[in-house]
């Protein structure tokens, strides 16, 4: 079987995946769970690293320059991992600069609120790190995939 086939194979199950996501309401979640929206950043670096991995298996493998994409494709795939990260660190920023912030601890209403501003936060932080890591291992194993055919 070819590289693109296999492309063409792991494309449709992606986009059969999406729309399970959609159908459960994730991708609204995820829009709610992440302040910083870098999640939607990890998506687009992963949009574009999985259609540049369609398009090289697609080009003659004699192409020049096969080895420059592909190696910017790696580089993207640790991009996504490294704004997970900032996500993560960002939401925990988040968190702790808005839940202590005037917390009165005899006041219950108060640290309610507290606890509420630190959960946005932490999905902030937990959010982006889940994204960057699946999104960053769905282009290395598309990678691999690739460079063993």
């Amino acid at each position: 079987m070819n590289a693109a086939l296999k492309w063409w194979i792991q494309t449709a199950i992606i986009v059969f995946s999406a729309f399970m996501i959609n159908q459960y309401g994730w991708w609204e979640f995820l829009y709610n769970a992440d302040m910083t929206k870098i999640s939607f950043v990890i998506i687009g670096v992963f949009l574009i690293s999985s259609l540049s991995i369609g398009f090289i298996s697609l080009k003659s493998t004699n192409w020049a320059h096969i080895d420059k994409i592909t190696t910017y494709v790696w580089f993207g795939s640790e991009i996504m991992v490294t704004l997970g990260m900032i996500g993560t660190v960002a939401g925990f920023l988040i968190m702790l600069n808005t839940a202590f912030t005037g917390l009165d601890v005899n006041d219950i209403k108060n640290v309610q609120e507290a606890i509420s501003d630190m959960a946005i936060g932490m999905s902030t932080a937990l959010v982006t790190t889940l994204v960057g890591l699946v999104c960053s291992t769905i282009i290395k194993i598309q990678m691999i995939i690739y460079e063993n055919t």
